[in-house]
């Protein structure tokens, strides 16, 4: 018996937690610099944003989603900071399928 008794809201946010290891790793081996990272949710689910900066001057929004066990990643990317309004009005477009066909 696992110590939350097997809670799967508890499981989530480990899974969670294992998808964000994952995108910090990838920032670092690709030698870009965290700028900030913070939850968020989608529905419900929970997700987190980030926002980093890749050595070559890039920046991106990344956010990590955690639906029904299904890791999800959206990234964004642009240099001029004018463009990040338009980033932004993408990743939040995101939407889940809920019907299957």
């Amino acid at each position: 018996l696992e110590p939350d008794g097997g809670d799967p809201k508890t499981q989530n946010l480990r899974d969670l937690e294992a998808l964000n290891k994952g995108m910090r790793r990838g920032i670092a081996n690709n030698n870009g610099k965290l700028l900030s990272e913070k939850s968020i949710s989608y529905n419900n689910y929970p997700a987190t944003e980030f926002r980093y900066i890749s050595a070559d001057g890039i920046k991106f929004i990344g956010r990590v989603y955690l639906i029904n066990s299904v890791g999800y990643q959206l990234v964004g990317g642009y240099i001029d900071d004018e463009i990040e309004k338009e980033v932004l009005e993408v990743l939040n477009s995101f939407k889940i399928s809920t019907e299957k066909k």
